[in-house]
């Protein structure tokens, strides 16, 4: 346990939905006294040496947090600093699948930097995981990392269960599975870059003036895995066909992609099969149909594409979500 003055920073954070009440914050080098509300932050460098004091005012609720972080040998007496962090400063970023949303105090995520400033390598993220959903989030290699659950009740890695007030510690190693993306399939009727429409239930017909660039299946492919990619769960991503020895496989399937004319006015109407596989044991580990639908601004191809790209990026983004989840129960048993 280090002592104050060898303190990077001191937090105190608090989310309208989490966090409540209001404090009145002064140090030394800050002679005017500064309120903090929900959802604001104070990140404080103690460094060579700082006095400051908070006082809670009047609330029927208060509930904030603090993490000190050991700053390293080089720095331990650098000029004390302090920075009174809004909640409007702090980044929020949604979380794919409709999970919830993270914000970034420190540190960074999905290309997102907080406002914070550290001495040492450090992300600081504020999560609010919807019930029933599940996340993976990305671990650096030999990064320390501390899961503190504030309300409700979160299961980590398939296995440990952490209620309010608890914590636990992650091991250091960073993500190690390798995901293999097969390369997509499409039922028939979907096969082809003609860019399909129905005018009747189940009456399949094609735009003759407009195609895709490549058939949707095909397209797809890159698609997911730079998604997959971007949410930093895995050891690596590869497209198939490969040599790579994965530990997990996804395996999509277009089932549906066309204009439906049949609603007023007409929408894109997505839907995709996605199944996880473990690779080693070739078993199926679950599978998912993900169906998406969005509204086109205009009744002609070219609304019907700019609502299929609306509507793909959420079947995407649920796709990630469902195969995160599928992932933190396989784990590398050795060479």
């Amino acid at each position: 346990m280090q002592a104050a003055a060898a303190a990077d920073s001191v937090l105190t954070d608090r989310r309208p939905e989490d966090f409540g009440g209001e404090a009145l914050h002064g140090t030394q080098r800050r002679y005017h006294e500064e309120a903090h509300t929900d959802g604001d932050c104070q990140w404080m460098t103690a460094g060579s040496g700082i006095i400051h004091q908070e006082m809670p005012l009047a609330a029927e609720r208060m509930l904030g947090c603090q993490l000190w972080v050991n700053l390293p040998k080089k720095d331990k007496m650098a000029a004390a600093g302090y920075q009174g962090i809004t909640d409007a400063q702090i980044p929020a970023i949604a979380l794919p699948g409709d999970a919830g949303s993270l914000r970034v105090i420190a540190g960074e995520y999905d290309g997102h930097r907080g406002p914070a400033h550290t001495f040492s390598p450090i992300n600081v993220w504020d999560v609010r995981l919807a019930a029933g959903k599940t996340i993976a989030l990305p671990q650096p290699e030999g990064w320390t990392t501390l899961v503190v659950v504030l309300a409700g009740t979160v299961q980590l890695n398939g296995e440990t269960v952490l209620r309010a007030a608890q914590m636990a510690t992650l091991s250091t190693a960073g993500s190690d599975v390798t995901l293999e993306v097969s390369v997509p399939r499409a039922t028939p009727g979907f096969d082809t870059p003609r860019i399909a429409y129905v005018e009747r239930p189940y009456a399949i017909d094609y735009y003759s003036r407009s195609e895709w660039a490549d058939t949707p299946a095909r397209m797809l492919g890159p698609l997911l895995a730079a998604a997959f990619e971007r949410s930093g769960a895995f050891r690596a991503v590869v497209l198939a066909p490969t040599s790579a020895q994965a530990e997990l496989r996804v395996d999509v399937e277009l089932v549906r992609l066309q204009q439906d004319f049949t609603i007023k006015p007409s929408r894109a109407d997505l839907a995709l099969r996605v199944q996880v596989v473990d690779a080693r044991a070739r078993r199926v580990l679950a599978t998912l149909v993900v169906e998406e639908t969005e509204p086109a601004a205009t009744q002609d191809a070219y609304g019907g594409v700019a609502a299929t790209n609306a509507a793909l990026k959420r079947a995407i983004e649920r796709t990630v979500a469902f195969v995160l989840g599928e992932a933190a129960a396989i784990r590398p048993t050795g060479p």
